[in-house]
Order: structure tokens, then C-alpha cells, then sequence
């Protein structure tokens, strides 16, 4: 790849990916609708489980498999058969943890599971930053065992879910490297980089393959196949292809049935601890309201957080610390109890919604009232997540839903909530974790 192609390439990297959009989030300053990703950002720390040498055991001889004698745990040498007690599995490994960097430099192949908020999404695009723009050798970032430059690619599932199906359709295995050339010189946000140069970058084991939302492909036999060409690509350790350093982002039911071998490694977010808490908020006060005189509250955030067990308890990951910080930016005040805090994140959410999609002026509940609108939520909702892995679903069964709901709740006409849907352009729905704004923190 030409150095001028790279780094035009690196810029557009930084430019697409460093950044937070706070769409969707409770906050009423009009003047901050993003912020600088690599300012916020607090780095996460992960658990893994390092695998163990199983022996399987044959029961009718309690003779390992591997030819040699089975003695049970704490069984002397020398004891005959009838002496030994039951056999035992070894226990299970206590779980390492590890920060980011410590995890990929052990293992170069992660999988990243991690619930609605933990910050899965914000972490693999600060990492599409750090490596962009040459700083993954920094003592802030992943530390000098990253010294070597590495090509940055993302692949936002979500984005490829439809070619993703298609090609589940097909007999034949798909290539992923061709796919992601092909997914990044068609994106207009990388305009100018040729397919066949990051083809080739990736062919030489000098990228980063950054895979966000597994979670997000619907269709199993779509996600199945998708892992498969993950294996596929680092199968040949002899090739260049297998150097090339991997990352998936998944909630856990994405992952559910599902393992991929060479070499990868399933590491679990760690929830965010009391200091994570107070660096975060200290971090958002700073980049979101600059130092005019506001160290001092995010201070009495941190310890109004501090003081109390249940907002304590629900402050554990970047997208419940940032509404917790924005609803009390906005009311200069926690509410004492969790679910007061969750109304209030709500009423505030649903603020910030009517404002920047102009409710008011469209569909049938623009004129609904606050709590009208929480109730046909709650409904929703609990519809939503009545299905097992239910991720979306399509906006006519979100209208029908809707429309039962108001029908039941004799708040209007079926036929009317049916025939004038919210004036929106979308097609489908995500089943929400906590917020809309959860893309930047998942």
C-alpha cells in the first residue's frame, strides 16, 4: 500500500471513529452534541479463563485415554482400584484479570463479551483511534509491546448483516479478508482507499481486524457462518494471514452455542469499580464542560455516588455513568432512590428525543403526556424481550404492538395507530438495553 494511500487512510480512521454522539442522551446543552473519544475514554479491564488440559477418562477401566493409569484426586500411588474414590474433574481456573492491552498482547485474538452499556463498541473504536494514529505504544494506551505499526479495520456488523445474509445463503465458504476490502472501499467515509491495497495490507499480516456486534446479525446460520470465516482466516499459522491481531465485540446471547478456536480467547468486561467510576466522571466533566469551575461538582457527583448503595450499585459501565452524570448536570441533584434515578433517566431521555426528532409535530402521541409515553414503552418493551434472542424486530409488528397497546389501554383507535405510524425512515427496530444512545458506550 502507497504511504500516501495509509495515511489518508489513518486520518479518515480518526475523523470517523473519535468521537461520542451523545443522540439520544438526556443532555439539554445544544452546544455539546459530541466529544473527543480518546478524552473521555476510561480504559476497560476484562476477566479471562485460561483453558486447562482436560484427560478424559474411560469408565469402564478407569484408564485415561492417553494409555496411562487414572488415579482420582487425592488417591496415593500404589492403591488398587477398589480403594480409589469417585473420580473428579479438575476445578474450574479462577478467573485473570486484565487490562485490554495485558489480554491482547497474551492472547492477539479476543472475543469481548459484554452486556448493553459495558462499553464494547467505545472500546474497539478507541483502539481503531490509538492504532490510526501510531500511539498504541504509549504508556496511556496499550504500553511498548505495541511498538510495531498496525492498519486499523473495523467492521460494524450491523453494517454487513444483509451481504452477511446472502452470503449465508450461498453453498461455498466465503473469504472475509476479500469481504472486508470489498466493505471498506465501498464505504464513502473511506473514500480513495483502493480494495485490492487493504486486500493486500491484510494478506500481510499488518492490520488490526476489529469486528463490532455479533450480537447484531440476526440470523443464527448468518452468525455461524460468519465464525466459520473468522476461523478460517487464521487456520494457516504458517501464513501472514494469521498475524494479523483480531478483536469481536458480542453481547453474551450472541455468542450463545457458538466457540471459535485458533487461538482466539473470550475475555468478559469488568464492571466499572468505584475509582473507574470517579475517573470517568472526572474525565466527562472536563472534556464535556471544559475547567470552568466544574471540578467541584463533578466531585460532589462522585461522592453523592459514593454515598449511596443503589446508584452505586447501577453505576458500573460508561453508558450508565454518562446519564447518571448528565441527569445530574441537569438537576444538580441524585434522587436517593434507584428506581427515581430510572425515572428520571427516562423522563429525560424522552426529552431529548421529542426535541431532536420533533415528536410533537408527527404521528399519533405527539400530544401524549409524559407518563402515556413511558406506559406504551414499558409495553413495548416487555414485548420486545418476551421472545428469547428476539434482536429486532420489523416496524409494522412495533406498530401492531403499539396499536394493541392502545387499544388495551383505551387510549385511541387500532386503526388510527396502524395507519399513521411514527414519520420515521426506519424499518426495524433494535431491542433497546437502556437507551438509544447505548451505540456509544456498547
Amino acid at each position: 500500500m502507497e504511504q500516501a494511500t495509509k495515511e489518508r487512510y489513518r486520518e479518515q480512521v480518526q475523523q470517523v471513529f473519535n468521537r461520542i454522539s451523545l443522540t439520544g442522551l438526556p443532555e439539554r446543552d445544544p452546544g455539546l452534541s459530541e466529544l473527543p473519544l480518546d478524552r473521555v475514554f476510561i480504559s476497560l479491564s476484562v476477566e479471562v479463563r485460561p483453558a486447562v488440559a482436560s484427560l478424559r477418562y474411560d469408565l469402564a477401566d478407569g484408564d485415561r485415554q492417553d494409555g496411562l493409569p487414572a488415579l482420582a484426586v487425592g488417591q496415593p500411588k500404589g492403591s488398587t482400584r477398589g480403594d480409589r474414590p469417585s473420580l473428579r474433574p479438575p476445578p474450574a481456573p479462577e478467573p485473570v484479570k486484565l487490562s485490554v492491552g495485558q489480554a491482547l498482547n497474551q492472547y492477539r485474538r479476543l472475543i469481548i463479551v459484554g452486556d448493553p452499556g459495558s462499553g464494547k463498541t467505545t472500546l474497539l473504536r478507541w483502539l481503531a483511534v490509538t492504532f490510526a494514529a501510531d500511539r498504541q505504544a504509549d504508556p496511556d494506551r496499550l504500553g511498548p509491546a505495541f511498538s510495531e505499526p498496525c492498519l486499523p479495520v473495523i467492521l460494524e456488523l450491523r453494517r454487513f448483516a444483509e451481504r452477511l445474509r446472502n452470503l449465508a445463503e450461498q453453498p461455498s465458504a466465503f473469504d472475509l479478508a476479500d469481504e472486508i476490502s470489498s466493505y471498506v472501499a465501498h464505504d464513502a467515509r473511506f473514500a480513495g482507499m483502493p480494495q485490492e491495497a487493504m486486500r493486500a495490507a491484510i494478506a500481510a499480516g499488518g492490520c488490526f481486524i476489529l469486528l463490532d456486534g455479533l450480537d447484531e446479525i440476526e440470523d443464527r446460520q448468518a452468525r455461524t457462518r460468519l465464525v466459520e470465516a473468522i476461523e478460517a482466516l487464521y487456520l494457516n499459522p504458517r501464513s501472514k494471514l494469521a498475524n494479523n491481531l483480531c478483536l469481536l465485540t458480542t453481547r453474551p446471547h450472541g455468542f450463545a452455542n457458538l466457540s471459535i478456536g485458533t487461538g482466539f480467547q473470550t475475555a468478559t468486561v469488568r464492571p466499572f469499580g468505584r475509582d473507574n467510576v470517579a475517573a470517568f466522571i472526572r474525565n466527562w466533566y472536563r472534556v464535556a464542560y471544559g475547567e470552568h469551575g466544574l471540578s467541584g461538582e463533578a466531585d460532589q457527583l462522585v461522592e453523592a455516588i459514593g454515598a449511596n448503595e443503589r446508584v452505586e450499585a447501577l453505576a458500573t459501565n460508561p453508558l450508565l455513568c454518562t446519564i447518571i452524570a448528565v441527569v445530574f448536570r441537569n438537576n444538580r441533584v441524585l434522587p436517593d432512590r434507584r428506581v427515581e434515578l430510572y425515572f428520571k433517566c427516562c423522563e429525560a431521555l424522552l426529552d431529548t428525543w421529542e426535541r431532536n426528532k420533533d415528536i410533537k409535530n408527527s404521528g399519533l402521541i405527539g400530544g401524549f403526556g409524559l407518563q402515556q409515553k413511558l406506559e406504551l414503552l414499558a409495553t413495548l418493551a416487555y414485548w420486545l424481550h418476551g421472545e428469547n434472542e428476539r434482536l429486532s424486530a420489523p416496524e409494522e409488528a412495533i406498530v401492531q404492538s403499539i396499536a394493541v397497546a392502545l387499544t388495551t389501554d383505551h387510549h385511541s383507535d387500532p386503526g388510527s395507530a396502524e395507519a399513521r405510524p411514527a414519520d420515521s425512515s426506519r424499518r426495524s427496530a433494535t431491542v433497546p438495553g437502556c437507551c438509544e444512545g447505548e451505540a456509544m458506550a456498547r
